[in-house]
């Protein structure tokens, strides 16, 4: 399933002329492929250069340095928690509406996986509010996260409802592979 879309980014960064935007998106195609395969260095390394490639405050950049964020928390990287805090600044000062949703999202993400439960309860919430206040996709997202906060909490009850609300959203917007996530 990853064959066409490297191939696609591979064919757009091989040009040597794609517009900025362009060249990030591929190089975050091969770094989510190198993720994938356990290649943390090499994901964040090329997230880190498709970032340099835009403005601040340019959503794709804050979701690539959000990317770098998680890398690195995923790899045990000393410096992951320094990473989250560096975009969700850059999100706050300079970013859209969803840059700064995309971003809380990512640091809820990055302290559930450090274990600051708290921290990324808290982090949801304001994901949750700015996603809905700019009509923005991603409840279902959102939902899923907060059900693995509230599973690691010993909330079962409250887990098994976020789980369900997050699976009810991914059928009804087509997106089988939340709903595969989820179960």
């Amino acid at each position: 399933p990853l064959a066409e879309p490297l191939a696609l980014a591979r064919e757009a960064l091989a040009a040597g002329d794609a517009p900025p935007e362009l060249e990030a998106r591929a190089l975050l195609v091969i770094a989510s492929t190198h993720g994938m395969l356990g290649e943390m260095e090499q994901e964040v390394e090329l997230t880190r250069r498709a970032a340099a490639l835009l403005g601040v405050g340019h959503d794709t950049r804050i979701a690539a340095l959000g990317g770098v964020a998680w890398a690195k928390t995923r790899a045990g990287m000393g410096d992951a928690r320094a990473a989250e805090a560096a975009v969700y600044e850059e999100a706050e000062l300079h970013g859209t509406a969803r840059g700064r949703a995309s971003a809380a999202f990512n640091r809820a993400q990055v302290m559930l996986a450090l274990g600051d439960l708290h921290a990324a309860a808290a982090a949801l919430d304001i994901a949750a509010d700015r996603t809905a206040a700019a009509g923005l996709m991603g409840e279902g997202w959102i939902d899923s996260v907060r059900a693995d906060v509230h599973l690691a909490l010993g909330e079962y009850e409250q887990a098994a409802l976020a789980y369900l609300r997050s699976m009810e959203s991914a059928w009804a917007a087509g997106e089988l592979g939340q709903l595969y996530n989820d179960l």
